[in-house]
């Protein structure tokens, strides 16, 4: 409950509507995005995100792309990934998010051949695809610590296989960063 899927929502929204930054960090191109939420119920996230395009007052046209109430909440088969694939494909996007890595195996991310396998997966879509992949992930509780590289949930494989990690939490006090 640190903000993660909003955070990434928001960044997915401002990518897609070509805004000029997010953050006070610049971004460079207008894209298409595609966001895969597994985690969520779709209607109470549908309502979010208009309201979100309210806010920062923005049309989209068809940069944005969303899986409807039909996609897995689960990949727990090849036939699975291959749906993500084919949704990916379908959506034209260069950019997408999935919500989240916990819906992505099964058994323990903590063990380094689960860690490994689906890793090696992702790399793979993103090779394949020529597509940047955001994948939410959770951290072990942390409360009154600042998170680091070493707060990630499951094995440390899953930090050798990623080309960045973008950490958010709330501090002691309820502020979030």
């Amino acid at each position: 409950k640190s903000g993660k899927t909003i955070f990434c929502e928001n960044l997915a929204l401002m990518i897609a509507a070509g805004k000029e930054s997010f953050f006070n960090k610049p971004i460079e191109e207008r894209m298409k995005v595609f966001f895969v939420s597994m985690e969520e119920y779709w209607q109470p996230r549908t309502e979010r995100n208009h309201k979100q395009l309210q806010f920062i007052n923005a049309t989209l046209g068809d940069n944005f792309k969303i899986v409807d109430e039909k996609f897995p909440r689960i990949l727990s088969t090849k036939e699975d990934w291959d749906l993500l694939k084919k949704h990916i494909i379908q959506s034209g996007a260069k950019l997408v998010f999935v919500d989240s890595l916990t819906r992505m195996y099964s058994g323990s991310i903590e063990d380094s051949n689960t860690a490994k396998e689906i890793g090696l997966k992702l790399r793979e879509l993103t090779n394949e695809l020529a597509i940047t992949l955001i994948v939410i992930h959770h951290t072990p509780k942390v409360i009154g610590r600042p998170i680091t590289i070493d707060s990630l949930a499951g094995s440390r494989i899953l930090a050798q296989e990623a080309d960045f990690l973008i950490g958010v939490s709330k501090s002691a006090d309820g502020t979030r960063y």
